[in-house]
């Protein structure tokens, strides 16, 4: 299983530790994942880049924010979603538990 993480590269969160973590909890899981930078103006351009690079899950890693972003995106897509709560909040995950 392949999985596209999108991440704000930015954030507090998207430490060069955090994203080893990430990479290794999913290596357990044999999913190989790759991480793509989080920019809201460019979503619709991710998205079609994931669509060509063959992934089965798509999985925003942060807050509400970039979950809503990438969900908007998705929402009229055959698309698997997933959530890696990172962000302030996480209403989102924790209302979906």
């Amino acid at each position: 299983m392949k999985a596209a993480i999108i991440m704000n590269m930015s954030a507090g969160s998207s430490t060069d530790e955090n994203k080893k973590l990430i990479k290794d909890e999913f290596q357990k899981l044999n999913v190989e994942c790759d991480f793509l930078n989080f920019d809201p103006e460019k979503m619709a351009e991710l998205i079609k880049e994931i669509d060509g690079r063959g992934f089965d899950v798509i999985i925003p890693a942060g807050g509400d924010g970039t979950v809503s972003a990438v969900a908007t995106e998705l929402a009229e897509t055959d698309k698997v979603m997933s959530v890696l709560p990172m962000g302030t909040l996480n209403h989102f995950a924790k209302d979906i538990g």
